[in-house]
């Protein structure tokens, strides 16, 4: 067979399969060649779409990891919020208590003003022995002896903020100390609950 004769039979519309068929090729060698094609084929398409597995597979996990690093830093800059917050309200009642001369009524008094305790649902005044002087729970799970206990623990540890646990809710303590008129260092502890 020619080049010019070969080149007459391919015309458009034909298929490979069509080519081999008509060729003067051995029809066993014929089959080899159109498995071998197929072969071929399929592996690259197998290969193909395993790459592009993996690529979508590797792309969703740097996606949730920077999902979840973003989630991790939101709510660490939510946790400082609340706490430089309570901070600012712990040091407010401090100063309440202060120019009280340390009265345990200040604690009820700015526990009931809305405009003094919208966030706050515990609030602990001790004395400079860490003796609790006066306790405002909106809640009654928290009993005046685990306070005591938690605000013992705390000025231990000499903690200017910390989570107490009262065994049925999660509270976010900040620590403030305060002087009275005869310079004795008594503490205000204010808290907002998490849970």
């Amino acid at each position: 067979m020619t080049f010019t004769q070969f080149r007459s039979r391919l015309l458009p519309g034909r298929t490979v399969a069509d080519l081999l068929r008509r060729s003067p090729i051995n029809p066993r060698l014929r089959t080899k060649l159109l498995f071998s094609f197929i072969f071929l084929t399929a592996a690259l398409t197998s290969l193909t779409l395993l790459v592009v597995r993996r690529n979508a597979q590797a792309q969703v996990e740097r996606q949730i990891e920077l999902d979840s690093q973003n989630a991790t830093l939101t709510v660490q800059a939510v946790h400082r919020q609340q706490r430089t917050s309570l901070s600012r309200k712990a040091d407010l009642l401090a100063s309440l208590a202060y120019m009280r001369n340390g009265d345990p009524t200040a604690i009820r008094d700015a526990s009931e003003d809305p405009w003094q305790s919208d966030d706050c649902n515990l609030f602990v005044l001790a004395n400079k022995n860490a003796k609790i002087a006066a306790l405002h729970s909106t809640t009654s799970s928290l009993t005046v002896a685990a306070a005591q206990e938690m605000v013992s623990r705390s000025i231990a540890r000499g903690e200017t903020s910390s989570w107490w646990f009262s065994g049925t809710s999660f509270y976010q303590v900040v620590l403030q100390p305060f002087y009275d008129n005869n310079s004795r260092k008594n503490l205000l502890a204010s808290s907002l609950s998490a849970g």
